[in-house]
């Protein structure tokens, strides 16, 4: 005779059911909590490197409109020009409360408002241009012996951003009768913190590695601070103060460009332009706020 097993298919169907809303359950805030802790992509040490191998945030959806050509005196070489658009409401232009400390005031030519994310008529300033894949290695020219100056003045780095070649000095001058430290902050090159005296000489820095870009600050005047771009190659411009930049002496060829900007908010554009020798590619790429 067969055992009675009737009892046991309820409480086995209840065991299944209870283990199927467990899961469910614990999958449910798993994932939730994956999301909210998501890590930012536009944040320099996240973000996936570019397709030349250098570091960089990551580029949006590409945004670059052809803008005409242009002639150059070269039958060698081409060019690149344009101008960096900003979508949008700028931000507010504010006084920098510290650069009233008398310390700070001997240098009234010195522009002491907030200066991250600097918009003038629509056309934003301090956006790194470059070739970010596309060039021959092998053809790099040998960088410059002339050294990129940044300048600390009425409490300031001047200017906010700067650019250089790997292989080029930076030259940092304290021009303030007091006290400053510059605070290097590099992830690829090693960080480094160096006071720095009232008229004391220029301190010199060497990178090892290529780095878009490396944040400076003064820790004694938490306000200050600066973006300096190291690439590994020459073919690179900072748009001014009216969203204009222009390389010169290009190889002709196809290239990704990429512009970057030192601010989470804004991150990265890129596109594809092609080169012609005698002819100056123009183009404009377009930034907004996230």
């Amino acid at each position: 005779m067969l055992p009675d097993t009737s009892h046991a298919f309820p409480r086995a169907l209840g065991l299944v059911l209870g283990s199927l809303a467990l899961l469910a359950a614990c999958g449910g805030a798993g994932g939730g909590g994956s999301a909210e802790q998501a890590p930012d992509s536009a944040e320099p040490s996240s973000a996936p490197s570019t397709p030349s191998g250098t570091p960089g945030r990551a580029a949006s959806a590409s945004t670059l409109v052809l803008s005409g050509d242009e002639p150059v005196d070269s039958a060698e070489f081409g060019g690149l020009h344009g101008t960096i658009l900003f979508v949008g409401e700028a931000p507010e232009r504010f006084e920098l409360k510290g650069t009233a400390l008398p310390e700070c005031k001997h240098h009234p030519e010195v522009d002491t408002r907030s200066n991250v994310i600097v918009v003038n008529e629509g056309k934003l300033a301090g956006v790194f241009v470059t070739l970010a894949s596309g060039y021959d290695e092998a053809k790099i020219p040998a960088a410059p012996a002339t050294p990129v100056v940044l300048e600390q003045k009425g409490c300031m780095y001047v200017p906010r951003v700067v650019a250089l070649q790997l292989g080029q000095k930076l030259r940092v001058s304290n021009e303030d009768p007091t006290n400053h430290n510059v605070h290097m902050k590099g992830k690829r090159n090693n960080e480094t913190n160096r006071n720095m005296g009232a008229k004391q000489p220029a301190l010199e820095f060497e990178f090892q590695r290529s780095e878009l870009p490396i944040p400076f600050a003064c820790d004694i005047h938490p306000w200050m601070g600066a973006a300096v771009f190291v690439e590994k190659h020459p073919w690179f411009a900072l748009s001014d103060e009216h969203g204009h930049f222009a390389i010169e002496n290009v190889p002709p060829g196809t290239y990704e460009v990429q512009a970057l900007h030192e601010s989470r908010e804004l991150g990265g554009q890129s596109g594809k332009v092609t080169v012609v020798a005698g002819k100056s590619t123009g183009f404009t790429l377009s930034f907004r706020r996230k």
